[in-house]
């Protein structure tokens, strides 16, 4: 939005804390020159947020502050190349899941649709039944797979058939497994039959 922001509407506000380490807990804010065209008006809002800011932290860490400027200096100012080993994880695994929801849930494809993400951390499924914290447990419990149910971020039931799978922190190995466990789970649950399952998950 920053960038295409032409009248002064929009403040920037970003964290290192999620690119870098979560460690860190060093944020910044970029405000625009005026704040619809008043210059006074973005100088005020820039004391006041610094005011603000004081109150709620005192100070930000001047070490953390300094690792952060060190690697920017160091980079050039840009992170792109010192994030694209982890973006490559990211997207290496959430091809592979997509390729074992294609493949592993092929015989369900009449009653599970999911996303298909551009990045991120997650990818969603819609389920033909209602999968609340009692539902994730079952799964977790009897298939040794742990999933998020969307419901627990939702005020209505417009989440209750939908679940979040985490490609972000797995191996190929226990996204290839999980998604086997979860298949089966939910041909059990809609009394369909599939092959027994292997590498120690418990069967239908």
């Amino acid at each position: 939005m920053a960038v295409l922001d032409e009248v002064g509407s929009v403040i920037y506000l970003s964290t290192f804390s999620k690119t870098l380490s979560p460690a860190l807990r060093v944020g910044a804010a970029i405000l625009p020159d005026t704040i619809f065209g008043d210059a006074g008006a973005c100088r005020t809002l820039w004391e006041d947020l610094v005011q603000r800011k004081s109150f709620g932290t005192l100070n930000t860490s001047q070490i953390s502050q300094a690792i952060v400027a060190g690697l920017l200096i160091e980079q050039r100012t840009s992170l792109r190349g010192w994030i694209r080993p982890a973006l490559d994880w990211y997207r290496a695994n959430r091809d592979l899941m997509l390729c074992q929801l294609d493949d592993v849930f092929s015989p369900l494809s009449d009653q599970v649709r999911w996303n298909r993400p551009a990045g991120g951390f997650f990818l969603t499924l819609d389920l033909p039944f209602r999968f609340d914290a009692n539902t994730a447990d079952e799964c977790a419990t009897h298939y040794n797979v742990i999933v998020m149910p969307m419901s627990f971020f939702a005020l209505d039931n417009s989440q209750d058939c939908r679940i979040r799978l985490a490609f972000s922190s797995v191996t190929p190995e226990q996204i290839s497994t999980a998604v086997r466990g979860l298949c089966h789970y939910v041909a059990r649950r809609v009394g369909r039959e599939l092959p027994r399952l292997r590498d120690g998950l418990a069967g239908a």
